[in-house]
């Protein structure tokens, strides 16, 4: 049996230990002294000479997601050229314009601790259309009361950021997976205004069905005159009578030979149509691969100025949930099987229920 006296000692040991290891934890990660609000880089970031960004996790380059700007838009360069989010895009910009906070540490040692050095940190890089470095970041934990650490590339300072680039980019936890290239993809491969569509054809194999809008007519008053102020009065200074006028808000879908069509479920069509969104994007390096061309079921949306887009549906994906599809001669991408067959059913699927 331990004697108490030597119990005691030992407690008091214990005592002291603890409070050594919490005053030099505190010592550890306790805000610099004056570090006070601090800018991440030298210059502020005009976010229009922004032309690139890259962004990999530690020491996987490989694993980077790369956005370009592309027009009065962004791609993600990293995945073929696919559209990238416009809000995705400008939350990020918005954050790398406005990114300061408080100087939390300038020890070295820490740096792996808030996953901000270079083999753990997410590296955000910023060019110029020149091709000149803009900025370069390393983004790390975000923290408990919110926001994320941050520091410069080549700095040891550590700032506590309102933002958190790393969520941004699809990366949380304690054990972060590679950026998430997917996130920043617009997956919507086909919009088109509802009302502005005339005529959709669908073919699958030998079938062909003709989908055609039956407008309603309504009165509606003349265009304006040149001179405005003779506006609804012609030259006898009577009103001048409203004229029939295609009400788009306003349809029926023409009968075809084989009878009426349910405008209920042909509108099913046309709303899968007017806004088709994929689940995945594809490689255009194995489009031979995909079932494009002849076979391939096909539907053709018309719109009212005469223009028609065509968007083919291919072979089934390996893993038999998905379809390749791809509009016009645009980039191929992935979608989900049960949208296709709302787009293809059979004929007689499209009649009125019999009552």
């Amino acid at each position: 049996m331990i004697p108490r006296r030597t119990l005691g000692l030992m407690a008091g040991a214990l005592v002291v230990l603890v409070g050594l290891s919490i005053f030099t934890s505190k010592q550890r990660y306790s805000t610099v002294k004056g570090g006070g609000i601090a800018s991440l880089s030298e210059t502020k970031i005009d976010p229009a000479q922004v032309q690139s960004i890259k962004a990999w996790l530690g020491e996987q380059p490989d694993s980077a997601v790369v956005l370009e700007r592309a027009g009065d838009g962004w791609q993600v360069a990293s995945r073929w050229g696919w559209t990238a989010k416009t809000d995705l895009v400008q939350q990020l910009l918005d954050d790398l314009a406005g990114l300061k906070g408080e100087k939390r540490s300038s020890d070295e040692k820490v740096l792996a601790d808030y996953q901000i050095d270079d083999a753990k940190g997410l590296h955000v890089v910023g060019t110029s259309s020149g091709g000149t470095e803009m900025f370069h970041l390393v983004a790390g934990k975000t923290a408990t009361a919110g926001g994320s650490f941050v520091r410069r590339a080549g700095s040891s300072d550590v700032i506590l950021t309102r933002s958190s680039l790393r969520s941004t980019f699809g990366v949380w936890g304690d054990t972060p997976k590679v950026p998430d290239a997917k996130r920043w993809i617009d997956l919507q491969v086909h919009k088109a205004e509802r009302n502005d569509v005339d005529k959709i054809t669908v073919t699958s194999g030998k079938d062909v069905i003709v989908l055609e809008k039956e407008f309603a007519m309504t009165m509606a008053a003349p265009p304006a005159p040149i001179d405005s102020s003779a506006a609804g009065v012609d030259s006898a200074g009577a009103a001048t009578p409203p004229v029939p006028t295609i009400d788009r808000a306003n349809w029926t879908w023409k009968k075809d030979a084989k009878g009426e069509l349910d405008k209920n479920k042909v509108d099913g069509i046309l709303g899968t149509l007017c806004s088709l969104y994929a689940a995945e994007v594809s490689d255009p390096g194995n489009l031979a691969t995909y079932g494009f061309g002849e076979g391939a079921r096909v539907a053709e949306v018309m719109m009212a100025d005469g223009k028609t887009t065509r968007i083919e549906f291919g072979a089934k994906t390996p893993d038999d949930k998905k379809v390749y599809v791809r509009v016009g001669e645009g980039l191929p991408a992935e979608i989900y099987t049960s949208s296709v067959d709302r787009i293809f059913p059979a004929r007689k699927e499209l009649s009125p229920d019999k009552k």
